[in-house]
């Protein structure tokens, strides 16, 4: 968004038609201006998270176990999704058992989250991931594991507030993710 102000001229008369257009003229040259920085920052966060992406998928076709699929993708998250912390976990008949890297989000506590998944369920299979409520969209969640899984893997990442809010195209991002890991699994 930008604003542009004008005034009256010099010798205090107000614009006449061609000011104004000239003004307008330079306005919309400006906001194309913008607009391409912008179409330009974008890609290349795109072309970036890509060829995260094509790293995290050659490290998951090099992992061994499940425990090796978890902690790749764990250490691949942080940078894909620009997190501040990620942890792990999976839901057991004793309660939530941190899987990797526990650390707390500093939106809210780990324990609230995973208790809220818990007992909402997790969300649609098809639907991986999602911004966790009442976080101000500093904490996202997504489910790993496969389809026969009774209680699939949770992975918590959270942002700093210095980054922007977790939203729609992050959720993509997740989901993406969480379909490489699952594939992984496989």
């Amino acid at each position: 968004v930008g604003f542009l102000a004008v005034g009256p001229r010099p010798d205090g008369r107000p614009l006449n038609g061609i000011h104004r257009h000239a003004v307008e003229m330079i306005a919309r040259q400006a906001a194309a201006a913008v607009d391409a920085a912008l179409l330009r920052e974008r890609a290349n966060d795109e072309a970036r998270f890509r060829q995260d992406v094509i790293r995290l998928a050659h490290d998951l076709a090099a992992a061994s176990t499940a425990a090796d699929v978890l902690s790749t993708t764990v250490a691949h998250v942080k940078s894909l999704l620009r997190a501040e912390g990620v942890s792990m976990w999976r839901h057991t008949e004793r309660g939530w058992a941190f899987l990797i890297d526990a650390r707390s989000p500093g939106a809210r506590p780990v324990e609230d989250v995973l208790e809220d998944i818990h007992w909402r369920g997790v969300p649609d299979p098809a639907r991986r991931a999602w911004v966790v409520e009442n976080s101000d969209a500093r904490t996202l969640a997504f489910s790993l594991g496969n389809d026969s899984d009774a209680s699939p893997q949770v992975c918590i990442v959270t942002r700093d507030t210095s980054e922007r809010p977790f939203g729609p195209r992050a959720e993509r991002r997740a989901a993406e993710i969480a379909e490489h890991a699952f594939a992984a699994f496989q």
